[in-house]
Formats: C-alpha cells, sequence, structure tokens
C-alpha cells in the first residue's frame, strides 16, 4: 500500500509539470526506440561493404597484387567540397580465384589517367583491398549521430524538472 501511494504521489508531482514533463519523456523515448535504432538500421544498410574496410591494417598487412579495373564511375548525388566521389570497380585473382571490390576516392587527378581495362596495384588483406597511390574516402555517418543527442538535450531538462517534482511531492507526502 505505500508503494502504491508513493507512486500515486510521484504520478501527481510529475503531471504537476505538465505538459512539459510529459514532453520531454516523450523526446528521450522518441530517441531511444526510434530514432537511434532507425539510424544504426539505415547506417548499415546505406553503407556499401568497401567503406567499411579498414584501409590503414590492409596496407600495414596486406599483400601487393594486380587489379584490372571494370569500371570506373562518378557518384554525383554526393558532393565533397564541389567534387564528386569517384568508384573504381576491379578485379584481382586471390588464391585462384577471381575476386571483384570497389574503391572510393575523391582524388579526381589520380583517377583521370585511369582507363577500364588499365592494370593498377591494389594491396589485399582477407577479401578486402585498398589501391595503391589513391587516398581512400568513405562518408562517415557519425557526424548524424548529433541529431538524436539535440533530442537528449531537449528533453531531459524536460523530464528532470518533472522528475524533481514528483521526488519533492514523495517526500512532502502531499496531496
Amino acid at each position: 500500500m505505500i508503494q502504491n501511494n508513493t507512486l500515486k504521489l510521484y504520478r501527481k508531482g510529475f503531471v504537476a509539470k505538465s505538459p512539459f514533463s510529459i514532453l520531454g519523456l516523450i523526446f528521450i523515448i522518441i530517441v531511444l526506440v526510434v530514432i537511434m535504432p532507425l539510424f544504426w538500421v539505415l547506417g548499415k544498410l546505406l553503407k556499401d561493404p568497401y567503406e567499411n574496410y579498414d584501409y590503414k591494417r590492409i596496407i600495414a598487412s596486406g599483400k601487393i597484387t594486380d587489379a584490372r579495373i571494370k569500371c570506373i564511375s562518378t557518384k554525383k548525388n554526393v558532393t565533397i567540397n564541389g567534387i564528386h566521389p569517384r568508384v573504381i570497380s576491379y578485379e584481382y585473382i586471390e588464391n585462384d580465384s577471381m575476386l571483384s571490390d570497389k574503391f572510393q576516392t575523391l582524388s579526381v587527378a589520380q583517377t583521370d589517367s585511369l582507363q577500364n581495362k588499365d592494370s593498377l596495384k591494389i594491396t589485399v588483406l582477407n577479401h578486402q583491398s585498398v589501391v595503391n597511390g589513391i587516398e581512400p574516402y568513405s562518408f562517415s555517418l557519425k557526424m548524424l549521430w548529433g541529431l538524436p543527442l539535440i533530442f537528449l538535450i531537449i528533453g531531459l531538462p524536460f523530464f528532470l524538472m518533472g522528475h524533481f517534482s514528483g521526488m519533492r511531492y514523495v517526500k512532502d507526502g502531499a496531496y
């Protein structure tokens, strides 16, 4: 009975700061239940496998081999400082099997001279590869995690306002 009375007092104090406390709670729930899982899933779905490679590890521990360019394409829907990333698709042989991979870069000057069916040097490690002599580029979705942080920063003070009001009601035993 005491717990039930305490919960009623807390709820009454929490609602006393309504709608701000409820708004804060809604902001927090939206971030935790909707936005963060959505960003996590979209981050996994929107990135190609080659964008998740650990290029430093591949260069440090990989084996240099030759590859043949299949295609060089430009991503027109992305612009970084007025430059569209280029994606180099190529094939290489590893352990007697022909493998395909891609490499994305912003180095337009270094990719202008490359043509389809040209040969280039790559470094390979565990079926992941890097084109030698060209700086890789991958879009980081980490900066998008600032949006949920903004929602939390806005929602937390409102929620805490209601929480402290509810605790005050419990402490005072007020009705």
